[in-house]
C-alpha cells in the first residue's frame, strides 16, 4: 500500500459543532460582573478547537489581538481582545465602554455565533490567588519579592508568612479606569496610578496604602502596610467605587 495511494477513501473531516455560551464572568473571581477594560472569562463548549494563548505573533504592533486561531468576542457590540481560547473556555480582556447593566456577549468562530448576557459595571475588584486549596490564598509579595503565603502552601516553591508593618504587594483586576486613563485595546507601556481610591482591608483592619495602579492590560498592583494583628489567615477585602471584592482571599500573617 502506497501512503497517499488516491484510491484509498479519505476520512470525513467532522465539521465542528456550533458554538454555545454558557455563563460570562468575571476572569479573576468568576462571580458575575464584567468591567471595561478588565479581565473576562466566557464558559461554554464548542468554543473554539485546541487551547491556545496569544503569543507575540499574534500582536499589530502594540495592539492587543482581537481575534485567535478564527475566535473573535463582541461585548455590547465592541470587539474584546482575545487572550486564550479553549473547547470549554475563552479568556478575554473587556472592551472600553461608558455602559452598565446588562449586555449582550457574541463569540464567532468557523462554525457559527453563540450569544450569552454579561453584567457591565464600573468597577468589580478581584484578587488573583494562588491554586491550592481552591484559590484561598491572595497571591501577595513582599518588597524584596519573596512570595507571602501559607509556608508549604505551593510545591517547589518558598513562601513565608506575611509580617505586620511590612509592605505587601498584590495583584487583581476590576479596579476601573488608572489616571491618565489607558485604552484597552493597547499594551501598557509604562504604570499609571488609579483614577478612583482604593481602600483595602486586611483581618477587618485598614491596611495603610501605599501605592495602587494599572500595570499591564486588565491587570492591577496594590501596595498596601499590613496591619498590627495576630498570627493566622486574615481575610483581604478591596473596595472601590463602591463596589467590594466578593470572593473572601486570605493572608497568612506571622508577627
Amino acid at each position: 500500500m502506497i501512503l497517499g495511494d488516491p484510491t484509498l477513501p479519505r476520512k470525513t473531516q467532522r465539521v465542528p459543532a456550533a458554538p454555545k455560551i454558557d455563563k460570562v464572568v468575571h476572569g479573576v473571581d468568576f462571580q458575575e460582573g464584567i468591567v471595561p477594560g478588565s479581565w473576562m472569562t466566557i464558559f461554554g463548549s464548542s468554543l473554539a478547537g485546541i487551547p491556545r494563548a496569544w503569543t507575540e505573533r499574534d500582536f499589530q504592533g502594540d495592539r492587543l489581538p482581537t481575534t485567535l486561531d478564527g475566535v473573535r468576542v463582541n461585548v455590547n457590540g465592541k470587539p474584546a481582545y482575545v487572550y486564550y481560547v479553549s473547547p470549554g473556555q475563552a479568556n478575554v480582556l473587556a472592551p472600553d465602554d461608558s455602559a452598565t447593566g446588562a449586555v449582550k456577549v457574541e463569540l464567532v468562530n468557523a462554525a457559527g455565533r453563540a450569544e450569552g448576557t454579561a453584567t457591565l459595571a464600573r468597577f468589580h475588584p478581584a484578587f488573583f490567588s494562588y491554586e491550592p486549596e481552591g484559590g484561598r490564598y491572595v497571591i501577595a509579595f513582599s518588597a524584596d519579592w519573596a512570595y507571602l503565603a501559607r509556608p508549604g502552601l505551593l510545591p517547589n516553591v518558598t513562601t513565608r508568612a506575611a509580617r505586620p508593618r511590612e509592605t505587601v504587594i498584590l495583584y487583581g483586576s476590576g479596579f476601573g479606569p488608572a489616571d491618565p486613563a489607558l485604552p484597552a485595546g493597547l499594551m501598557v507601556a509604562a504604570a499609571r496610578p488609579l483614577a478612583n481610591p482604593v481602600t483595602v482591608s486586611i483581618g477587618g483592619l485598614m491596611a495603610p496604602p501605599v501605592w495602587s495602579g494599572q500595570v499591564g492590560s486588565g491587570l492591577y498592583q496594590i501596595m498596601v502596610t499590613v496591619p498590627e494583628l495576630p498570627a493566622g489567615d486574615h481575610s483581604v477585602v478591596a473596595e472601590i467605587g463602591g463596589a467590594r471584592s466578593a470572593a473572601a482571599r486570605m493572608l497568612t500573617i506571622q508577627p
